[in-house]
């Protein structure tokens, strides 16, 4: 009995909160009440006709704006030796790479191509920088070396046009653009130390993405295992990455059908089944392209807060105004007048230092000596 009270308690105090809400909404039920209050406001068509101009006025400006200053990617590719980095760049776009002439065999610097395309009235540019492999040098960190300088070069030369008084147009400043993404190439069966150690270098300059290259080299089992031991590889090396592994196959300048020929077959590079390389190109140029270029303007942000802590506002100074207003300013600033007063004290005071050590060594050493002297000095001269 006293639970079947409780109900009945409990379900008149319902019904007579949904009787007072419906009273307040005119008789209506309280659920009908509260979706009302929830459902925004109908828009008349002169507000509708309205948002729908400035979207469209929007949407074409932006267009047009694009039209006019184009777009562009810069990326790079990096890993061992002997793992077909070339050999993807050209496959990506395309286009063939050639090498400058009388030189053949594996690359040996760090070379850079500007790729440009008209895009039905949008034009876009793909600057490709390739890197020779570490394991060419006996000294790995000199291969790592090579690589993060580049990096810093095109980070420091973006710093060093942004602090201009006048800076260099849209052109030459997309032309010295940081690197947006490094396709970062792993052997066959192989993550080794090496590149655990080189990708933590890399982590926080630019965005990374795995590349398992010449994947037909694996079977299926062997791939998925390969894939696998990467990415907790990476986890485990607190390596972020832009996207997740991709297998890619390469194919030869001007093979048709693009891919690799076995007596068995042909492994195609663009078909899906076979290869990612259609997947890595669409992240890079298609759904990943704004994202990428945000990441890159976060580096850029992060290395020039970096920069301008370690080299302080004398350098943007010196950057910024000619010698003869760096001189007025120096002059005119009371910083620089105690520093020069501190200095100076400094080194009178080093300087007397210095010349009470002198003499209390020569007192100290020679005393019959120093008396000579004196007495010398005091006797009359012979008529």
């Amino acid at each position: 009995m006293r639970h079947l009270r409780v109900s009945a308690i409990l379900c008149l105090a319902t019904l007579s909160h949904a009787a007072l809400l419906g009273r307040r909404g005119g008789g209506g039920g309280g659920r009908a009440v509260l979706l009302a209050a929830e459902e925004p406001p109908a828009q008349d068509e002169p507000t509708t006709q309205l948002a729908s101009a400035i979207r469209d006025g929007i949407q074409q400006q932006t267009l047009d704006a694009l039209k006019s200053r184009g777009e562009s990617i810069t990326i790079m590719v990096v890993g061992d030796a002997g793992v077909g980095k070339t050999s993807l760049l050209a496959n990506l776009l395309h286009q063939s790479l050639e090498q400058d002439e009388g030189v053949q065999g594996p690359t040996t610097k760090v070379t850079e191509k500007t790729l440009k395309f008209d895009l039905d009235g949008v034009p876009f540019s793909a600057r490709l920088i390739d890197s020779p492999g570490y394991s060419d040098s006996l000294d790995y960190n000199r291969g790592f070396k090579l690589v993060t300088d580049h990096i810093d070069r095109t980070l420091r030369r973006t710093l060093k046009n942004e602090r201009r008084a006048r800076r260099a147009d849209r052109a030459e400043r997309d032309a010295h653009r940081a690197v947006d993404v490094v396709l970062y190439f792993f052997s066959p069966h192989r993550c080794k130390v090496a590149d655990m150690a080189f990708l933590k270098r890399l982590q926080g300059r630019v965005s990374i993405v795995p590349v398992l290259a010449k994947a037909d080299t694996m079977t299926p089992e062997e791939l998925s295992d390969f894939r696998r031991e990467v990415a907790a590889a990476l986890d485990s090396s607190h390596v972020a990455t832009a996207h997740q592994p991709v297998a890619v196959i390469c194919s030869a300048a001007g093979a048709e059908p693009r891919g690799r020929a076995y007596p068995w077959g042909v492994a195609l590079s663009e078909d899906g089944e076979h290869s990612e390389l259609p997947q890595l190109r669409r992240f890079l140029l298609i759904d990943g392209l704004l994202a990428l270029k945000r990441a890159s303007d976060a580096h850029y942000e992060a290395y020039r807060r970096k920069a301008l802590r370690r080299y302080g506002w004398g350098a943007l100074l010196k950057a910024v105004l000619g010698p003869l207003q760096l001189g007025l300013v120096s002059m005119a600033a009371p910083t620089p007048r105690r520093w020069a007063r501190g200095k100076l004290a400094v080194v009178t005071a080093a300087w007397r230092d210095l010349q009470s050590r002198r003499v209390a060594s020569l007192g100290g050493a020679a005393p019959s000596r120093k008396r000579a002297l004196i007495q010398g000095s005091s006797r009359k001269p012979r008529k």
